[in-house]
């Protein structure tokens, strides 16, 4: 008797021919490149498949026509392209072929050489599937008990059920006696014959000549012999038309009774792909055999799309509910890979490599771990030499960001073809989605409201399309009632993956983009409140695809603010720099110039905390502040942050008289304004001037008179405006000029007012400061343990929010606060490494480390 029924999926009875860096896998239908999965068309592969097996020998065109179109009248044009394709596959050459030989006007001949097959079977890797495996494997071993098992292996188009499947049976049929066969089911728009994926089944197992099968049937399904010509006599098509009139009810008895007799013979595989698209005979089938308690050894492995069963075969998702009620069947849902199991695939299939560290999550963000997205967007790359092998390693000539944006022409057309099956309303409700969602570039959480106000629509009007759509789960996800951050209950939805998203965004007209995104952002400035950082986000971007730059422009500052609240420097300059680049699109007016001067506002202290006081550029912007100051004739409250900033420029460059005139111009500006908030800075600036003049008396006077018009309620937007919140900086003056006068006690007790009141301000860059002022109280005080551990918690904030000047200076705290502790050598390491920190342009930080040092 024969151990291997139906469909042989072992690499034995269907050895995989090799030749050069190509593996022709016959089992799983797929041309193998270096491990790596080459894409090829199944008429491609077909015919690839007929040329290696008669290598040496011509294949004629008409050989090649009756085996892969049997039955189907094609031009020679049909056979042209698969010849191209396969080529181009194999980087083959017309005119110096390495492995198909064209013999003019008669067909093909396959001329590569093979290798030795590999000894013992090889399987294909297949990554974040080990506890699916494994599941499946349990099941397997509880049916060889004489327990049957069903299985449903469900998510959507593309997920790896398949590949699944393949490497489940590869896995079994090479280490196990088993049979394994396979049925298929297909999208039909017709009537479909009644139980096709149980006869393509049952009739791959009776092809393989094998006379148990035939005795089983003969014996327990003799109605089912007709529908199976190979093992029909004229006797039984004959009664053929007896057998079809038998019910429906005898004809699964009988095939569940003819295949748990097979089973108790050998166990038995038996896989189902695509059951979204069975018919109901199948369905009743399937719950009819998975009933049954009598001994079998069959394993009913059924895969399925989650979405379509739910849309368009409701026998199917009744009868599946049901049995997993009973604790009948197994349900198997695959996720989509991980980070960690796209940097496995890309470590297991393209090695070696020099890919920027940064590609693997690039790749995951834009496929979102959906394995055949991520196969398509890697194979796209290759097509395109892009992504390939050089002489030492693959190598990516591609900026990893730009995979944000980049979508393989063969997934827009299968997204588009699932789109255009929809009604036309729901088409036009998914384009409102995705422009709700546009935000960032990736697919985000939206609105019902939101999708609505794209529409011009009430969110009544929608409700009920958005939800079949999320029901339908193929496009959209409902996450359930959320308060927006406007006030109010509405539903929350997201696209299912980014990709559709991006494919329906982009498919937009220009105009009809810029429209919808306006209408969004006009409905949700109607409900901003300025303090909410998400809808700032939001509204900026929606008033960018809008066009409407100096809205947007408006909406980037207040963005900026908030990343500078949370200590997210760069993300302030960046976003700064963003909003100067749309203002440099629009002709000059006086709202233009108002409006890049108070972005100019902002982004200098931003560069300050990115990158020092010192920054170059930071004089550069202060200057075109100061044209623009002048040029709109702004009151002297507008121009006190743009000169304030320039004060802290020139002394920290140095340049103390300049910095002392223009802190004395601050204190005259701000006493003819009467505003405190000002004359609060001003004394800031005398404070900081008259300290590195060594004036001490006076700097103390500056500081104390500070911190007595110092509100904490009313002047926290003054560490975005001005870059570091005021009363901080007036404490920790104080304590550092009353331990030079002397009086160590109430320097400590000024630091320490000056860090509690950085951390009630949530101000990163403020406690930065307070932080190192605090540690240097410390330090003067030869507190080596607290100066340790303050110094220790600044390293850390600096490092975290990207604050250069400030980071390099607390390795040099640190490796004091070691150094009185005596180890002497943690605090050489700490200065070394402060030394070859990145720091910014000026370079003081470096003549003091290397003077400590020495």
């Amino acid at each position: 008797m024969d151990k291997n029924f139906g469909i042989d999926y072992s690499r034995c009875s269907l050895p995989n021919k090799r030749f050069g860096p190509f593996v022709l896998d016959k089992a799983n239908a797929r041309l193998l490149q270096e491990g790596r999965a080459v894409l090829l068309t199944p008429k491609a592969f077909a015919v690839l498949e007929c040329l290696v097996e008669s290598a040496g020998e011509l294949v004629t065109k008409d050989k090649l026509f009756d085996q892969v179109w049997p039955n189907v009248i094609v031009t020679e044009a049909a056979l042209t392209v698969c010849i191209r394709e396969i080529r181009k596959a194999l980087g083959d050459s017309t005119r110096q072929p390495e492995y198909v030989e064209t013999v003019h006007k008669r067909g093909f001949r396959f001329i590569g050489k093979f290798h030795s097959q590999t000894k013992g079977p090889t399987f294909s890797p297949l990554v974040g599937r080990d506890s699916s495996l494994e599941e499946m494997e349990q099941c397997f071993e509880s049916i060889l008990g004489g327990r049957r098992r069903l299985i449903f292996i469900t998510d959507e188009a593309g997920i790896g059920k398949t590949s699944l499947v393949e490497a489940f049976i590869e896995k079994q049929n090479s280490e196990k006696n088993c049979r394994i066969t396979k049925g298929q089911c297909i999208e039909l728009h017709g009537k479909c014959e009644p139980y096709l994926p149980i006869l393509d089944a049952i009739g791959r197992l009776c092809r393989d000549g094998n006379s148990s099968v035939y005795e089983a049937l003969s014996l327990y399904a003799p109605s089912w012999l007709p529908y199976f010509p190979s093992l029909s006599s004229s006797k039984n098509l004959q009664n053929r038309q007896q057998g079809a009139s038998i019910g429906a009810e005898s004809l699964i008895r009988e095939l569940a009774d003819a295949l748990d007799a097979i089973s108790l013979q050998q166990p038995l595989i038996i896989c189902l792909e695509d059951l979204h698209w069975c018919d109901p005979s199948t369905v009743e089938f399937i719950s009819f055999w998975a009933r049954r308690t009598d001994p079998a050894k069959i394993l009913l492995l059924g895969t399925l799309r989650q979405s379509d069963t739910i849309v368009n075969n409701l026998p199917l998702r009744d009868c599946k509910h049901d049995l997993q009620l009973r604790g009948l069947s197994t349900q198997l849902p695959l996720e989509f890979l991980s980070l960690a199991d796209t940097t496995d695939y890309l470590s297991v299939h393209f090695q070696p490599n020099d890919f920027p560290d940064t590609f693997a999550a690039m790749l995951h963000r834009q496929t979102d771990g959906n394995p055949l997205f991520m196969v398509n967007v890697l194979a796209d790359l290759q097509n395109s030499e892009t992504l390939k092998k050089t002489d030492t390693d693959w190598h990516l000539a591609l900026d990893p960001v730009q995979l944000a944006s980049y979508i393989p022409e063969n997934l827009q057309a299968m997204i588009n073809h699932r789109i255009e099956r929809l009604a036309p309303e729901l088409q036009d409700l998914l384009k409102a989605a995705s422009v709700a969602s546009e935000p960032g570039g990736t697919a985000v959480k939206f609105t019902l409201d939101e999708a609505a106000a794209a529409l011009g629509a009430a969110p009544e009007v929608i409700e009920d399309k958005m939800e079949r759509l999320a029901k339908q789960g193929l496009f959209l996800r409902y996450l359930g009632v959320s308060e927006t951050p406007y006030g109010n209950l509405t539903g929350l939805y997201e696209f299912t993956h980014a990709l559709y998203q991006n494919v329906i965004h982009a498919g937009l007209s220009p105009i009809a983009g810029s429209r919808q995104h306006h209408l969004v952002a006009q409905f949700l400035e109607s409900k901003h409140r300025d303090r909410n950082a998400e809808l700032t986000h939001k509204l900026a971007v929606h008033f960018e695809k809008g066009r409407d730059y100096l809205k947007s422009c408006h909406y980037l500052c207040f963005a900026s603010v908030f990343a500078s609240r949370l200590g997210g420097c760069h993300e302030a300059v960046s976003t700064l720099y963003k909003a100067r680049l749309l203002l440099s699109t629009i002709p000059q007016s006086y709202e233009r110039d108002r409006q890049e001067l108070g972005v100019l506002q902002l982004l200098a202290p931003a560069v300050t905390a990115a990158q020092g006081n010192a920054a170059s550029e930071i004089e550069t912007i202060y200057q075109k502040a100061i044209e623009l100051c002048g040029s709109l004739e702004v009151s002297e409250i507008e121009r006190f942050p743009v000169l304030f900033g320039l004060r802290s420029y020139y002394l920290i460059t140095g340049l103390i008289d300049k910095a002392f005139l223009l802190a004395e111009e601050l204190l005259v500006l701000a006493a003819n304004c009467d505003e405190p908030g000002m004359r609060l800075e001003a004394h800031v600036g005398l404070a900081s001037c008259h300290f590195y003049l060594g004036n001490l008396k006076d700097s103390y006077d500056h500081a104390i008179a500070g911190i007595q018009l110092y509100d904490q309620n009313i002047h926290t937007d003054h560490a975005a405006k001005f870059g570091l919140d005021p009363g901080v900086f007036c404490l920790a003056r104080a304590g550092q000029t009353v331990w030079m006068l002397g009086f160590p006690d109430r320097a400590l007790d000024f630091v320490l007012k000056s860090m509690e009141i950085a951390d009630a301000a949530e101000h990163p860059y403020s406690q930065a400061f307070a932080l190192h002022n605090l540690t240097l109280i410390h330090l003067f005080r030869r507190e080596g343990k607290p100066a340790l551990k303050t110094a220790k918690r600044a390293h850390m904030l600096t490092k975290q929010h990207g604050f250069k000047f400030m980071s390099a200076w607390s390795h040099h705290l640190k490796a004091w606060a070691l150094a009185l502790q005596n180890k002497t050598l943690e605090a050489y390491a700490e200065i070394d490494k402060a030394i070859h920190a990145p720091k910014p342009e000026a370079s003081t930080t470096d003549s003091f480390l290397c003077l400590f040092l020495a």
